[in-house]
């Protein structure tokens, strides 16, 4: 039998965006209100906790509210335009994905929601999705990113129901879906060569083209695979 949706996290349908691309709309943010932080605050805003964040705006005279409310619009726009010249591409796996998924689909993001939306447009993916959650735009916004289940489950709501797979990439993908209580499926991205698993996936698959076997029309009249196995 199949799953009634799949959820896929955003990082498993595109290469992630190049790190120069992402300090640098960091840096224009800062720039916006009249900052110039060295490298080490900026990497402490993209990889660092909201407390963080505030320490660096604190360090540099920037409102933490008003510098992220700047850095999310220009992540999206840096990101879209990512997108549009080539750096940021969907996987060659995943234009049949979604076909291979019998229920549902929805997508997931700890990116900025305006991010997901241009995912979804650029490359015409909203025909197929049923719901898409992005991290809004402010710090409290940041701080419900997985591994907490906040946007997780509000894309559920939005598919109305719990029988759902949860797709995603990383530690923090696992450790939502099992927080919300549904199953969950690790694929090995080239940027998770090495990567070590501190949560046990439902399933490990080697690309999204194993997905039917697991949760679409390759699965229908046939159980489930035993959990924990690599499809």
């Amino acid at each position: 039998m199949s799953y009634e949706a799949v959820v896929f996290d955003t990082d498993v349908l595109t290469r992630r965006t190049p790190i120069e691309t992402r300090r640098a709309a960091v840096s224009a943010a800062f720039r916006a209100f009249g900052a110039d932080p060295e490298l080490a605050g900026v990497d402490s805003v993209l990889h660092g906790s909201v407390g963080r964040v505030r320490t660096v705006c604190d360090r540099y005279g920037v409102d933490p509210d008003a510098f992220w409310a700047k850095r999310e619009a220009y992540a999206a726009a840096t990101e879209r335009t990512a997108m549009l010249d080539g750096r940021k591409r969907l996987y060659d796996d995943v234009a049949g994905a979604f076909d291979r998924v019998a229920g549902a689909v929805g997508v997931v993001s700890n990116a900025p929601a305006a991010s997901v939306d241009h995912l979804l447009d650029v490359f015409d993916l909203s025909g197929r999705v049923s719901a898409a959650v992005g991290r809004e735009p402010t710090l409290d916004g940041y701080a419900r990113c997985l591994p907490e289940t906040a946007y997780l489950d509000d894309a559920l709501d939005s598919l109305g129901t719990r029988d759902a797979l949860f797709v995603g990439d990383g530690n923090a993908d696992l450790v939502a879906a099992d927080r919300a209580g549904v199953d969950s499926a690790f694929v090995r991205r080239p940027a998770r060569v090495g990567y070590e698993l501190t949560t046990e996936p439902t399933y490990e698959l080697d690309s999204l083209a194993d997905l039917g076997a697991v949760a679409g029309t390759d699965s229908d009249g046939v159980d489930r695979p035993e959990p924990n196995r690599v499809a």
